[in-house]
């Protein structure tokens, strides 16, 4: 089942968040603070830990502890390393390779729902046609759920999703 919903990324339950990330440790973006704000101090020193011990680059991605968000059942939290700082645009062909790897690794892990966000991005249009088209490999094996703030690329996802017959619920 595929869920499209207008709002806070903690509160539909799921079993792993996707977030963007970058290579510096540094959270962006409000959405990403309040969630480790929200989950606790242990997300950002899993989260910095990792870095500092693998060598990582862009496109790939992090996985790390959920803190205290372990009580609204979310297992861990995907970080996409998307940007070497924590500002600027990312390549929509860096988000692509991204969410593939992070979509298999939760096939790997056996991950029944999935919550992510819209990421900053060069194209939100082009953007919005690479999650649909990432997560229409994955919604029959998954439940996932699309969220976001942005009611353009929301309604941008649902337009897409119904000309490819893809069925969804929504909570806009």
């Amino acid at each position: 089942m595929l869920n499209i919903v207008k709002g806070d990324l903690i509160k539909p339950k799921s079993d792993s968040i996707i977030l963007p990330g970058n290579l510096s440790g540094i959270p962006y973006g409000n959405l990403v603070k309040g969630i480790i704000k929200y989950g606790g101090p242990s997300i950002m020193k899993d989260y910095k830990e990792q870095i500092k011990k693998n060598k990582k680059k862009l496109g790939d991605f992090i996985y790390t502890t959920a803190g205290r968000l372990y009580r609204k059942s979310i297992k861990n939290i995907y970080h996409i390393l998307l940007t070497e700082y924590p500002t600027g645009l990312v390549s929509n062909d860096v988000i692509e390779k991204s969410i593939s790897k992070v979509l298999l690794d939760c096939q790997i892990k056996k991950r029944k729902s999935i919550a992510l966000t819209n990421f900053n991005c060069i194209d939100d249009d082009l953007m919005s046609t690479i999650i649909t088209d990432k997560v229409v490999s994955y919604y029959r094996i998954y439940d996932i759920t699309l969220i976001s703030e942005n009611s353009n690329f929301l309604e941008d996802i649902m337009k897409k999703c119904s000309f490819k017959g893809i069925s969804f619920t929504t909570k806009i």
